[in-house]
């Protein structure tokens, strides 16, 4: 399943329920999320980010971040509050949709698809932050995973700084994923996405992991450098990292 499944997938999320495939939980599913909640969480995300970055002592500058797999938007608007101007991506063109009818009134925003494995429709364009959270995760295998965390890297200008996270632990029940695998076996089958998602509960989300020294390797490859690794275990046990990398 390559990136094309991907796009095809988060479409249908994008249409099915996109607050809850963005930020899930079994209390938020089937459009059980306020707006205005939804919102807030990608708030006190980006504080705590901003809180940490200022200890770190980076970026250099504030003027242009760029929030990888934005969904909806639900931290680019947050990130407007510390940056210049923000650029949100993501696969999902009906994600997008969304984005900018929910963010019409925040200005310097900008959202773009870009359903590529590098990050080629961006330009030349520099970034002082390049942030990303619960997305390499469910992209389509490790390699397009460390394609783009050296996109990441090219695109930082002068001393800024990349913060993804990737889970560098998953205990070996959850890696089958059934749910996952039924939904696609039924969309093989050309049952709806509808069907499959409100009567059947399935969902097309898949979870990867990567080890931490994998991911260091990466970013050295990429002639970047780690500053500091912040990890958190979930309580189905699956161990959470986020990298703070600038180049060398």
């Amino acid at each position: 399943m390559g990136i094309a499944a991907d796009k095809r997938e988060w479409e249908e999320l994008g249409a099915l329920d996109p607050l809850w495939a963005i930020a899930g939980s079994k209390q938020r599913r089937y459009g059980r999320w306020d707006l205005d909640a939804f919102f807030a969480s990608g708030q006190r995300e980006i504080d705590g980010v901003m809180r940490r970055l200022e200890e770190l002592g980076v970026p250099a500058a504030h003027d242009a971040v760029l929030d990888f797999g934005c969904g909806v938007g639900r931290v680019t608007r947050a990130l407007r509050a510390h940056f210049g101007s923000v650029l949100g991506v993501d696969i999902s063109a009906s994600m997008l949709a969304r984005a900018r009818e929910l963010n019409a009134a925040v200005p310097s925003l900008e959202f773009q698809l870009n359903d590529a494995t590098d990050l080629r429709s961006v330009g030349d364009r520099r970034f002082d932050l390049v942030y990303t959270r619960i997305v390499l995760q469910h992209v389509a295998g490790r390699d397009v995973a460390r394609g783009y965390v050296e996109e990441f890297l090219r695109l930082l200008a002068p001393g800024g700084v990349a913060v993804f996270q990737l889970p560098v632990h998953i205990p070996r029940r959850h890696r089958v994923m059934p749910v996952r695998r039924l939904y696609v076996a039924g969309r093989a089958l050309r049952v709806s996405p509808d069907f499959l998602y409100h009567r059947l509960r399935l969902h097309p989300i898949r979870m990867q992991w990567v080890p931490e020294a994998e991911v260091q390797e990466w970013v050295r490859r990429a002639g970047g450098r780690v500053l500091h690794v912040a990890t958190k275990t979930s309580s189905t046990g699956v161990r959470h990292a986020t990298f703070h990398a600038v180049r060398s």
